[in-house]
């Protein structure tokens, strides 16, 4: 159990907010009970809008109280889990910026672990054919929804696949002091949102481009993303692009870069580069890219794990 899940989830939401929690204690993978059903956003939970400058543009975030969230999680008997999705990270960020270099028009992309679903969002406004967000946390897959709708990008319900998420109403804006989203742009690309546990063993269909921002936090996390994302990436030349604090458990992502290109492995590493995000919480910090491509018979592509 976390610091936080044995009582004092004020002390480590303020951490939080100054950028000195420590994330690799959050969100154990052990069951938690289910409750009959989410509490609201906006009235159970207080929200607010913060706007985050991307290398493109800015884009608005609908982001949940911190406390409110961990003090539901320990009403409803969920003390093992921690609210540190509720921030935006500079590993998204860094995804973001990533991003705006790259030709999306053909690509289906994928965000795993998406938290308030940042890099997706960035995804779907430049272009992408199509965008899918997962995370095992519903409140954090229906913030990304309504982020999603703040920027003029439409949302779709998911069908087949794991149980996509309530949309809100229109009215639910006026809980913001917010008339209904702005109309979606013409020819934006539209995005669908669903709950998904990797631990799960559910599959899901591949994608052109996987993206997934900081989540090696957690050792036990290394094991089912090196089974999940090879399949994932079935497709010929599909990508992983993986965004991760540079200085925070590098033996994580060094666990799944040898898991995942290692002898008689299906991924090859393409290129590693440090940036610096001046965007998230916390602000300018060092963050690694690490892009990766579905090998093909007979290639010789890839770089050394080592610097």
């Amino acid at each position: 159990m976390s610091q936080m899940a044995r009582g004092i989830p004020r002390t480590a939401a303020r951490a939080l907010r100054g950028g000195l929690a420590r994330k690799d204690r959050c969100m154990r993978t052990s069951a938690a009970p289910k409750p009959a059903s989410l509490p609201v956003l906006g009235r159970d939970i207080k929200v607010e809008i913060k706007t985050v400058q991307t290398a493109s543009r800015p884009i608005r975030m609908v982001v949940p109280d911190v406390d409110q969230v961990m003090e539901y999680y320990l009403s409803s008997g969920q003390d093992s889990r921690d609210p540190y999705w509720c921030a935006v990270w500079p590993s998204a960020v860094a995804m973001s910026d990533h991003l705006t270099g790259m030709d999306l028009r053909q690509l289906s992309v994928l965000e795993m672990g998406c938290g308030l679903g940042l890099a997706g969002i960035s995804a779907a406004l430049h272009g992408a054919a199509s965008v899918r967000l997962y995370d095992q946390e519903p409140l954090a897959v229906q913030c990304a929804l309504l982020s999603a709708q703040l920027n003029g990008v439409p949302v779709v319900q998911q069908d087949p696949g794991p149980p996509s998420i309530e949309l809100m109403p229109d009215s639910w804006w006026d809980c913001l002091g917010e008339g209904p989203p702005r109309p979606a742009a013409e020819g934006c690309t539209p995005v669908c949102a669903a709950q998904y546990d990797w631990n799960s063993g559910l599959g899901l269909a591949p994608a052109d481009l996987v993206l997934a921002c900081d989540v090696l936090y957690d050792s036990a996390f290394v094991e089912p993303l090196a089974r999940l994302l090879p399949k994932l990436l079935a497709r010929p030349g599909s990508r992983l692009v993986l965004t991760d604090p540079t200085k925070r458990t590098p033996g994580h992502r060094r666990q799944l870069l040898e898991r995942l290109t290692g002898p008689g492995a299906d991924l090859a590493l393409m290129q590693r580069t440090e940036v610096e995000a001046l965007a998230g919480d916390p602000p300018a910090s060092d963050v690694q890219v690490l892009v990766l491509q579905a090998r093909q018979p007979g290639d010789t592509l890839g770089v050394p794990l080592d610097d």
